[in-house]
């Protein structure tokens, strides 16, 4: 997870440089995708109350914070 908890991130363009929103939230696949396991695993662990996600509207996110907790171990099972 490169540059997983900065703000912004820099890109270049052209000669210019622009800065750019580090995203707050990932879907299933891309959060697996991110901390390299798989969708089931992630799935589990959202069901187990280990991780924490919201729906909005159909769509599942997961915060990137608590995804950076869980890979850290600072994420405890829900009570």
């Amino acid at each position: 997870m490169n540059n997983f908890t900065n703000q912004q991130r820099a890109t270049s363009t052209g000669g210019r440089t622009e800065n750019r929103l580090e995203r707050l939230a990932y879907s299933v696949p891309e959060a697996s995708a991110a901390i390299g396991i798989g969708k089931t695993k992630l799935y589990a662990l959202i069901t187990g109350g280990v991780l924490p996600s919201t729906l909005i509207g159909k769509r599942r996110l997961i915060r990137a914070a608590d995804l950076e907790a869980l890979i850290s171990g600072r994420l405890e099972r829900a009570a």
